[in-house]
């Protein structure tokens, strides 16, 4: 039965209901009536709801029964039948399957009831939602449709980089003078934080004055550029050409960009090019906007929670339970278990997979993967893609640095500052480290400051830090290191463990060399004069860990480990 609701407040809407039979043949008819109404009614293009009971599944998984496991001819007709309407599914909440046979004995469920919507029902009601209820005395679960379901006020709408804003003259311009304006007052991790800060104003305001509203401004540029076209045809003159074409020049622009912005929303990855597909990604961007809201979840007890805090409260519980349970505690078989599978051939790695494990990336190896990502994919908790690093990495590029700057605070102690370092295999790219680190210094005024710089700093300074007897004299790089340490008036941390930091782990060949060093100035050693360095194991690492230890009146804390 299919009838037409026109509403004052909505637009007009078709609602079909439907209670299919009970036999493959007779439910065959169904779908050619279904298809009949579709194209006798127009509803191609009106918002059009199929309701009811169709007395048949799409797929296995709507069936209770573990036996059924592949798609059946009936199955097969009924998802041609949608395919054909081009339906599907309402977004729904409520109990999984909608029948059951009601038998204790041999129970058995199935999704037979749905709620099927066309493209041009989300258009017009994009919140719609179905609920599926509590079957009560029937057999079948009753559903309640609600045509504007308020989505919940998740508070301020968190910053999206859209890939388009790359091809506005100004972007890279842009970017520039915002990353540059803060370049002298931070360092590495904090340094690039503040820049994207800085540069997410900018970023809205460019998007705001160009390309906010995409659609309407589309619109707007036809309908002047159709009146230019117009006008040069009734008065043809080089004034008039030329507003012509700069209007088809900013309308192929805003064109490009609003594909580009609905392909982005619609995750579509697989179609590489096309003529303006906008309108399919429209279409697609719409269902998953529909279909990844969520309005409603559901505890462990079936208590439902609708209210954006209480829904925030519930993930973050479900997922702490999974994820970050309380650590049991540590008992002696546990340790001796892991003793012995540590003298176990069989879970030690061989020294070049213990050296991949340990391994750093380079710039160059950053490099590679982030050309590598798909820019269409969702950005990372700092809102950016992968689109937007790639179109400006000639400008942040050089922020893959080699060290990384932090201030500690603390109530019992005086604020002091580490710097962890991870040197270049090669002596030009350390001798840039030397120059950062003596930049570091300048821009944090840390001549009078505790400051700790510990790491792999990939050099000696005497020939007596290194294993091998033919090593004898003090080469260019070793200068050049000692000549950094004497500039910045820092020097080793007193320190116990081993003699040598790094090895080659190879029996044949057995190298070692003392690369790892924790540094501190004059200022670190006033404010903490009984701190201490201490080298640990190396485990399967081929450099040894550091803890770097400071008392504080009758207290041992530990600072930081390497």
């Amino acid at each position: 039965m299919t009838c037409r609701v026109d509403s004052l407040s909505t637009a007009a809407l078709y609602f079909t209901a439907v209670y299919a039979a009970n036999t493959d043949e007779e439910r065959n008819d169904l779908w050619i009536e279904l298809l009949d109404i579709q194209s006798s009614f127009f509803l191609e293009n009106q918002p059009w709801l199929v309701g009811g009971d169709f007395n048949e599944i799409t797929h296995p998984a709507e069936h209770s029964g573990p036996l059924i496991s592949t798609i059946t001819p009936p199955m097969s007709a009924f998802n041609s039948c949608l395919s054909q309407l081009e339906i599907r599914d309402l977004r729904y909440h409520g109990a999984r399957f909608t029948w059951s046979n009601k038998c204790p004995e041999n129970p058995i469920a199935k999704k037979l009831d749905r709620v099927l919507i066309n493209e041009a029902w989300l258009d017009s009601f994009p919140r719609s939602l179905a609920q599926f209820l509590a079957p009560d005395i029937s057999d079948h679960t009753p559903c309640c449709i609600t045509l504007d379901c308020p989505l919940p006020l998740a508070g301020t709408k968190p910053f999206k980089f859209f890939n388009y804003l790359t091809s506005h003259p100004e972007f890279l311009t842009l970017v520039a003078e915002a990353w540059i304006c803060t370049e002298n007052e931070i360092h590495s991790l904090h340094l690039l934080s503040v820049k994207q800060r800085e540069l997410k104003k900018e970023l809205k305001r460019l998007n705001k004055e160009n390309f906010s509203e995409i659609q309407k401004r589309v619109s707007d540029t036809n309908v002047l550029f159709n009146d230019a076209q117009v006008l040069s045809l009734q008065q043809p003159n080089q004034t008039n050409f030329v507003v012509e074409k700069e209007l088809l020049a900013k309308l192929n622009l805003l064109k490009r960009v609003e594909e580009e912005y609905f392909k982005q929303l619609s995750r579509i990855n697989w179609l590489k090019t096309g003529d303006l597909n906008t309108s399919y990604f429209h279409k697609v961007a719409n269902a998953r906007k529909a279909y990844n809201s969520i309005t409603i979840m559901v505890d462990l007890n079936g208590v439902e929670f609708t209210s954006p805090e209480d829904i925030g409260n519930l993930a973050v519980s479900h997922f702490h339970n999974i994820l970050g349970p309380q650590t049991p505690n540590t008992t002696m078989a546990m340790i001796l278990q892991v003793a012995s599978m540590i003298r176990s051939d069989r879970f030690i790695c061989s020294p070049a997979q213990a050296a991949q494990l340990s391994r750093l990336p380079t710039p160059e190896d950053i490099t590679k993967v982030m050309f590598r990502l798909n820019q269409n994919k969702s950005p990372g908790p700092d809102g950016f893609t992968s689109g937007f690093y790639k179109a400006v990495w000639t400008i942040i590029g050089p922020e893959s640095r080699q060290s990384m700057t932090c201030r500690v605070d603390s109530l019992s102690t005086a604020a002091l500052y580490f710097t962890a370092v991870y040197a270049a295999n090669t002596a030009e790219e350390r001798n840039d480290l030397w120059i950062e680190l003596l930049d570091i210094q300048s821009s944090f005024f840390l001549e009078n400051q505790p400051w700790l710089v510990g790491g792999d700093f990939n050099e000696i300074t005497h020939p007596v830090e290194h294993s091998d007897p033919l090593i004898s004299t003090i080469t260019p790089p070793m200068s050049a290191f000692n000549s950094f340490l004497s500039q910045l008036e820092i020097r080793d941390l007193r320190y116990h463990g081993a003699r040598f930091t790094w090895s080659n782990k190879f029996p044949e060949n057995p190298i070692a060399k003392k690369l790892d060093r924790a540094l501190i100035n004059e200022a670190w050693l006033d404010s903490f004069p009984r701190s201490l360095a201490q080298f640990l194991a190396s485990d399967i690492s081929d450099h040894t860990p550091s803890v770097d230890l400071y008392r504080k009146r009758d207290s041992l804390t530990t600072f930081a480990k390497c």
